[in-house]
């Protein structure tokens, strides 16, 4: 299900900017929301708000990927990481622990009140993390 929403992807709507494309997926299945709300919420134990979905692929040809130490500024008050896809290994370091993903693994965090960046690495023609 979530393969035929990516590949349903206006390429003309994509943001690039920090080396990734950034699309906000306004039409998004019920039903596979629904499912990653609940199971959110099993595991922060709050009843949560979706305020939105994005699909960020980090990849060179967008410029070299840059994730610095930050906190989010938005109304977000967690992230569920999820890695659809990639061909390299370039971990989410949240509060100083690596989580070095794999292919349909997430990471839940708390964007507003956990640093959280990703390691400098120099992507090389064809390499990506979506």
């Amino acid at each position: 299900m979530l393969r035929s929403v990516i590949n349903s992807i206006d390429e003309s709507a994509v943001e690039t900017d920090l080396g990734r494309s950034f699309f906000h997926m306004e039409d998004f299945p019920e039903e596979l929301e629904s499912k990653l709300v609940k199971h959110v919420e099993s595991l922060t134990g709050k009843r949560l708000k979706l305020t939105g979905r994005a699909l960020s692929t980090y990849d060179g040809k967008y410029g070299q990927p840059s994730l610095f130490p930050h906190l989010d500024r938005n109304d977000t008050a967690y992230i569920f990481d999820y890695q659809y896809e990639s061909n390299i290994t370039w971990p989410v370091i949240v509060e100083s622990v690596e989580y070095p993903l794999k292919d349909n693994e997430a990471l839940l965090l708390a964007g507003k009140t956990q640093v959280h960046w990703r390691p400098k690495r120099k992507f090389e023609d064809g390499e990506f993390v979506s």
